[in-house]
């Protein structure tokens, strides 16, 4: 399992996003409420039977906050109609939480209610928040999942200017694994999660949206090195403003 985006051949990928960056500078969640999708409403199974993926971005979110009821996500693009697919998962994968949301509303932060008041979470209270994927993406009236996924944030987004940290949850394949920003500016290492069994995925790295690469057009962008052994691997993240 991880979030699809682009083709990862050879020794470079890349990885696009969509996220509107500059909804970030106050918190005004839209007014339109997504609401379950009948019959494919926000569930959580413990020890799913879930086949392995390969992907090495496997979520991608806004640092801050605790794992909660409500979960808030970042619109790139106004959506009529559409669909929000929310996924999570820890790092051995013995838990999964997924559900899909209909709803209507212009760019800018969202909430999604993910369990009602009378129905405890199946989280497990073990697993570190920070090690928590979560994988959102917008779904078309087709059912076709799109290629860019969109920002998640468990607490509050109230950053300002453009600041705050993005965490992603990459499968290093056991690899040692690097985020940098800007060009000429060192990498930094990412840390290895805390749990022993690691299936979906294996480290968290985070990086500054100040410390990003800004290019033609306000897009911001890190890159992940993967290296193993003699070889080294990057992916692109590129965040849309």
């Amino acid at each position: 399992m991880g979030l699809q985006a682009g083709r990862c051949g050879g020794r470079r990928s890349e990885w696009l996003i969509g996220v509107l960056l500059c909804g970030l500078c106050a918190w005004q969640p839209a007014r339109a409420q997504f609401t379950e999708v009948p019959g494919h409403g926000y569930r959580e199974v413990v020890n799913p039977k879930r086949p392995v993926g390969g992907a090495m971005v496997v979520g991608v979110s806004l640092a801050g906050g605790a794992p909660g009821r409500q979960l808030n996500v970042l619109l790139s693009e106004r959506v009529q109609g559409g669909q929000l697919r929310v996924e999570i998962d820890t790092p051995d994968g013995r838990f999964h939480g997924s559900g899909l949301f209909l709803g209507s509303a212009e760019t800018g932060w969202v909430t999604l209610n993910l369990l009602p008041e009378d129905r405890r979470s199946q989280r497990p209270a073990e697993v570190p928040v920070d090690e928590l994927a979560i994988a959102v993406r917008l779904v078309s009236a087709e059912g076709t999942l799109a290629l860019r996924p969109l920002l998640a944030s468990w607490g509050r987004p109230d950053v300002a200017g453009g600041q705050g940290t993005v965490r992603l949850h990459v499968n290093s394949r056991r690899a040692e694994v690097q985020i940098r920003g800007r060009p000429g500016t060192e990498a930094a290492r990412c840390r290895k999660v805390t749990q022993a069994s690691v299936v979906r995925f294996d480290a968290i790295c985070e990086i500054d949206v100040s410390q990003m690469e800004v290019l033609d057009g306000g897009q911001r962008r890190a890159t992940l090195l993967r290296r193993d052994g003699f070889s080294t691997e990057s992916q692109v993240v590129e965040l849309r403003l």
